[in-house]
C-alpha cells in the first residue's frame, strides 16, 4: 500500500508547492483503503488518471439477494419501486 506522504511528495514534483500542501488531500483520498485495500478505493479517487462517476462504479456492482431485501433481480436490470 501506498504511503500518502509518497502520493503529497509526487504531487510536490507534478503542481509545486510543499509537501503540506497536499498531504492532508492524500490522507482523505487514501481513507478508503481502510474498507477495501485494493483497487476498489479507488471509487472514491481516480483509476490510472479517469475519474469514474459514481453511476460507472455503482452499474457494475453484481446484485445480490440480500442487497435487495430478498428480491433478485436479473444481471443489468434496473430497481424498481
Amino acid at each position: 500500500m501506498t504511503h500518502p506522504l509518497f502520493h503529497a511528495q509526487s504531487s510536490v514534483r507534478r503542481f509545486g508547492g510543499k509537501v503540506e500542501d497536499y498531504l492532508g488531500v492524500h490522507h482523505w483520498l487514501d481513507a478508503g483503503k481502510e474498507a477495501f485495500c485494493d483497487f476498489r478505493h479507488r471509487a472514491l479517487q481516480d483509476c490510472g488518471g479517469i475519474v469514474p462517476s459514481v453511476a460507472d462504479w455503482l452499474s457494475r456492482i453484481r446484485p445480490e439477494t440480500w442487497m435487495s431485501r430478498g428480491y433478485s433481480l436479473s444481471q443489468g436490470d434496473p430497481p424498481t419501486r
